[in-house]
């Protein structure tokens, strides 16, 4: 396992210019806009707007914090999303814009290269100790609200808020220990 501290994380300019990213995570480290396998990362969206265009690309987006978020992918329906709804999965090749419901809204972004990983992003309340299961090639917990422990027998780490943990295949059952009751964002991703 591997700890990302929100305190490590990159800012940096959207690709169109039009606001900032915090990344969490990308693979491999060293890749850019252009060479990245998958990404990981949130905005703080203010104003209505496209979004960036990334060929061959896949993308899921869920609404962290504020009313929500009306997106255009394409000729589809307009899909509104708010903190309560499940990520929503569109091709970031096709033309997006995105329209706020009532004022800034936060995100996570999971972006993944296509025909060379797929990616599940799902939200998880964690009340009580809990046992973290079926572990993807790659599965990244976003820790969104409380705190938490992680442990498996090599070790503990310790999750604040916003923090991250990259997790590969463990060979024990890794347990998650919530000091108050915590929302985490579960990224799994898989090699196609």
């Amino acid at each position: 396992m591997r700890h990302l501290p929100r305190t490590k994380f990159r800012s940096m300019p959207w690709k169109n210019g039009g606001g900032e990213t915090i990344e969490i995570y990308s693979y491999p480290e060293a890749a850019d806009l252009t060479q990245f396998e998958w990404r990981i990362s949130m905005a703080r969206v203010t104003q209505a707007g496209p979004f960036s265009h990334f060929p061959f690309t896949d993308r899921l987006l869920a609404v962290l914090e504020g009313e929500g978020l009306v997106l255009t992918v394409g000729d589809a329906p307009p899909h509104v999303l708010t903190p309560q709804s499940p990520a929503l999965a569109f091709a970031g090749d096709v033309s997006t814009t995105a329209t706020l419901c009532d004022g800034p809204i936060t995100d996570l972004n999971v972006m993944v290269r296509r025909g060379v990983w797929k990616a599940r992003l799902t939200a998880h309340w964690i009340e009580s100790l809990s046992t973290v299961t079926d572990l993807s090639d790659q599965t990244v917990l976003v820790l969104h609200q409380g705190q938490l422990t992680y442990q498996t027998e090599q070790g503990a780490c310790q999750l604040l808020e916003g923090d991250a943990l990259l997790l590969g295949h463990a060979p024990d059952a890794p347990r998650v220990i919530p000091a108050e009751r915590s929302l985490i964002w579960r990224v799994d991703l898989q090699r196609v």
